[in-house]
């Protein structure tokens, strides 16, 4: 598969692979990085505005393709907190209800000071997904 930028110019759009390092590995294996990397003031602005745009149509395109899902940090605060409740063969014998369980196929992180607007997704088949959709 072509792991070139499908949506926006170079540099706006950085797909990564979560690493162990980041709080979004193992649940998430990609992460769509959408950033402006101008350096001029006037153009900086111009190239946020089209980032933040195209975050927004990514997010909503995730959110009815694989449902409502949450910021990272509840994300994972919600996971932990079934972690606590079940135990993990509870998890895998499907004893954790439903409506408790947090979007396993996406999640996304708003725009912080270290870090830009970021879609994570859970691994190859919503990676494809994405690609079907703003590839073509």
């Amino acid at each position: 598969m072509d792991y070139s930028n499908p949506i926006l110019g170079a540099g706006d759009l950085e797909l990564k692979r979560c690493v162990k390092q980041w709080n979004a590995h193992p649940h998430f294996e990609w992460c769509w990085a959408f950033d402006s990397h101008s350096t001029a003031s006037a153009r900086r602005y111009i190239a946020e505005a089209k980032v933040e745009s195209k975050y927004k149509e990514v997010l909503q395109w995730c959110w009815e393709m694989y449902g409502p899902s949450i910021d990272l940090e509840i994300w994972l605060d919600w996971r932990r907190r079934i972690d606590t409740l079940f135990s993990l063969k509870q998890q895998k014998e499907g004893e954790v209800p439903e409506n408790l369980i947090p979007n396993k196929h996406w999640c996304w992180q708003s725009k912080r000071d270290m870090h830009p607007y970021r879609i994570y997704l859970k691994g190859q088949k919503e990676l494809s997904m994405f690609y079907l959709k703003f590839n073509s």
